[in-house]
């Protein structure tokens, strides 16, 4: 009896084997750090990641969801900082202090997983939930899946 299953798990082991060969010969091992994610965000890219989750609000919940994305609006578009005693307007992603930075970069990348990694690309997605790293193998996509891929993640 011993015997037998063992032969069992010893072909389940060489078929597992023989479908890993598969995946490392038709993909591509990706490994990925985000830098400067808060600072890095194209406004209209932001704004649409925020406006996709809250249109999944209930429509009556307050504040209402149009008046979020003002304000999400707002903020971007009118940062200033301080730098060696001069004056500048961000024209690019959240300012780091921002109260609704960290959500707001944690909805980008939300989107961002949706479009790229729960898509039709078959990605197998690991990420550190200590930082931001992301290990993924690109399996079995197209040329241009993958070149459409890589375009996005060089925003």
């Amino acid at each position: 009896m011993t015997e037998s299953l063992t032969c069992i798990y010893t072909v389940k082991f060489h078929k597992l084997m023989i479908s890993l060969l598969e995946l490392i010969l038709t993909s591509l091992l990706v490994t990925m750090d985000v830098e400067a994610l808060y600072t890095n965000i194209d406004h209209m890219e932001g704004l649409d990641a925020l406006s996709h989750y809250l249109e999944k609000r209930h429509p009556e919940q307050m504040p209402p969801s149009v008046f979020i994305l003002q304000l999400a609006e707002w903020t971007l578009h009118n940062n200033v900082f301080l730098f060696q005693n001069q004056f500048f307007k961000q024209k690019k992603g959240s300012a780091m202090g921002a109260c609704f930075a960290p959500n707001y970069s944690n909805l980008f990348m939300g989107a961002w997983e949706e479009t790229f990694v729960y898509s039709d690309l078959n990605i197998f997605w690991t990420k550190s939930y200590g930082g931001e790293d992301i290990s993924m193998i690109l399996s079995y996509c197209g040329q241009v899946q993958k070149q459409n891929f890589f375009y996005f993640i060089h925003i």
